[in-house]
C-alpha cells in the first residue's frame, strides 16, 4: 500500500533539467532576484490568504526583471508550495537547521526543479544542505523504506498537505483515489471559458478565437463551456473585448445550472464576489426575471459591473452591497431561487491557488463551518414558497459540505433536498453527483472540485 501512494506522486513531479539555464544559475545567487523572490516567499509564508495578489503583483513596477525572470520566479515558488513539507524534509536529511527558511525553500526548489547545482545553492546560502535535493524522489524513499509512513503520511509529505487534511482525503477516496486527486492537484489548471449565449455559442467562440490565433474546444460537461488550449493571453482578444465569453470553471458553471430560474422570477446570488456565477445565470435567464447579485466587498461588486456591462447583461442583474448584518435590500419570500456559493477553505481549486496550503487547519475549518451557517440562515427567509435554495462551496471537505447542508436541513424543515438529477437529467446526473448532491473533482472530472446542494422550500 505504501509503495502504491508514493511511486505515483513521486512520477508526477516535474522532470529535472540535466543543465541548469543562465537565469536559473543566476536566481540561484545573491542579487537582485533572488532577493525579491525571497522576499515575496517570505511575505506569502507570513500571510498566504494573500500569496495570490502579492504574486500577480511580482516584480511589475521593477524595470530590472523581464518577462523570463518572472516566469522563472513564480514557477519556482508555485513548487515550493506544493512540495514544501518534501523540500524541507530534502534539506533536513543535509543537515539544514531550519534557518532562514524563505531562502532556503527557494533554492531548495531551484535544486530540485531547475537543476541548479547543489553546490551552487549551498554557496549562495552558506551552508550544504542542498545535496539531498538533487534527487528528492530517493531521498524520500528511504525515508519511507526507513520510517514506513502511513499512506496518509506520505501524502502528507509529498502534496505538502496537513496530515489530518491528508488523512481525510484518503480514508474519503483510498490511498490511489487521494494520490490521482492531489496529482491533479498539481497540474496547471485548464483555461476554461463560458460562451456568452446572448451573443454566441461554443462553436462560434472557438472560431472566434481561432482568428487571435488560439485553439479552442467545446467543454466536456457544460452547453456553454469551451476549453482553450494551450498557454493563450485571452484578456487581449477581440472575442473577450466584444463580450462573447467569460473565464470561468466549467465546475462553476455547472453550479449555475443548477439555479434553473422560472419565468418572471427573482434570483438572488448572495455571495456574488466580482459576479461570475451571477452573469452566468443573466446570460440564460427566461423572459422577465432578473438577478441581484449581494456581496459585502465593493470593490469586488464594482468589477462585477463592469463585467455585465461588457457581456451586456446589464439590464438584467444587478449589484448591492450588504453588510455582514442588517436589513437586506430584498423582501423576506421574494426569490424564487437564492444561491449560496459560500465562503469556504478552497479545498478544490489548490491547483490555482496551491498556497492555501498553508492556511489549512481544523480551526479555520471550524470557523468556516460557523459563517456557512450564519449565510444559510441569513438567506433562507428570501426564497418564497416552492423556490429552491441551491448551496455551494468550492470545498471537497464534508465539513463544510454534506455536513453543512444536513445541519441547515434539520434547522430549516420547511425545506426538504432536491435531487440534482432532476435538474441536470439522469445520464449526467450519474456521472457528476453523489447523494443526491452535485460533487466534482479535479482527477475524475477535470473541473476544480465543487460541491452543490439544493433544498426546496414546501
Amino acid at each position: 500500500m505504501s509503495a502504491m501512494l508514493l511511486e505515483p506522486l513521486l512520477d508526477a513531479w516535474p522532470d529535472r533539467p540535466v543543465e541548469p539555464t543562465e537565469l536559473v544559475l543566476r536566481a540561484g545567487s545573491p542579487g537582485p532576484l533572488q532577493d525579491r523572490a525571497v522576499a515575496i516567499l517570505a511575505a506569502t509564508l507570513e500571510a498566504p490568504d494573500r500569496a495570490n495578489p502579492l504574486m500577480r503583483r511580482m516584480f511589475r513596477k521593477d524595470r530590472a526583471f523581464g518577462s523570463k525572470d518572472r516566469g522563472l520566479a513564480k514557477e519556482v515558488l508555485v513548487q515550493v508550495y506544493r512540495a514544501r513539507r518534501a523540500l524541507e524534509r530534502g534539506l533536513r536529511a543535509g543537515g539544514w537547521d531550519g534557518a532562514r527558511q524563505p531562502e532556503a525553500l527557494w533554492l531548495a526548489s531551484l535544486v530540485h526543479t531547475q537543476g541548479l547545482p547543489a553546490e551552487v545553492a549551498a554557496h549562495s546560502y552558506g551552508a550544504a544542505c542542498f545535496a539531498p535535493l538533487e534527487d528528492l524522489a530517493a531521498a524520500l524513499r528511504a525515508w519511507a523504506a526507513a520510517e514506513a509512513p502511513s499512506p496518509a503520511q506520505q501524502l502528507a509529505c509529498v502534496a505538502s498537505l496537513p496530515l489530518w487534511l491528508a488523512e481525510d482525503w484518503v480514508a474519503q477516496l483510498g490511498a490511489d483515489g487521494a494520490a490521482a486527486l492531489m496529482i491533479a492537484q498539481n497540474q496547471r489548471a485548464p483555461l476554461s471559458l463560458r460562451a456568452n449565449r446572448g451573443l454566441t455559442d461554443p462553436e462560434g467562440l472557438c472560431a472566434a478565437l481561432a482568428e487571435d490565433g488560439i485553439t479552442a474546444e467545446p467543454a466536456r460537461w457544460t452547453p456553454d463551456g469551451v476549453t482553450a488550449l494551450g498557454p493563450a493571453n485571452l484578456r487581449v482578444t477581440q472575442a473577450f473585448k466584444q463580450g462573447l465569453f467569460e473565464m470561468q470553471d466549467e465546475g462553476s458553471q455547472l453550479i449555475t445550472e443548477l439555479v434553473q430560474p422560472p419565468r418572471r422570477a427573482l434570483v438572488v446570488d448572495f455571495c456574488a464576489g466580482a459576479g461570475g456565477k451571477s452573469l452566468a445565470i443573466a446570460a440564460s435567464l427566461p423572459r422577465g426575471s432578473r438577478v441581484v447579485g449581494f456581496d459585502v466587498r465593493q470593490a469586488a461588486l464594482d468589477q462585477g459591473r463592469r463585467r455585465a456591462h461588457r457581456a451586456r447583461v446589464s439590464d438584467r442583474v444587478r449589484f448591492e452591497r450588504i453588510g455582514e448584518e442588517g436589513p437586506l435590500p430584498v423582501e423576506p419570500g421574494a426569490a424564487a431561487r437564492v444561491l449560496v456559493d459560500a465562503p469556504c477553505s478552497g479545498t478544490g481549486t489548490l491547483r490555482r491557488s496551491p498556497a492555501l496550503r498553508e492556511r489549512l487547519t481544523l480551526e479555520r475549518i471550524a470557523a468556516l463551518q460557523q459563517i456557512q451557517a450564519r449565510i444559510l440562515a441569513r438567506a433562507a427567509p428570501l426564497v418564497r414558497s416552492g423556490g429552491r435554495l441551491i448551496y455551494a462551496t468550492c470545498s471537497l471537505l464534508r465539513q463544510e459540505n454534506e455536513d453543512t447542508f444536513a445541519a441547515f436541513l434539520a434547522d430549516n424543515p420547511d425545506f426538504s433536498p432536491v435531487d440534482v438529477k432532476e435538474i441536470l437529467g439522469s445520464a449526467r446526473a450519474a456521472a457528476l453527483s453523489e447523494g443526491g448532491a452535485l460533487k466534482l473533482l479535479p482527477h475524475v472530472h477535470g473541473t476544480d472540485g465543487f460541491f452543490a446542494a439544493v433544498a426546496q422550500r414546501r
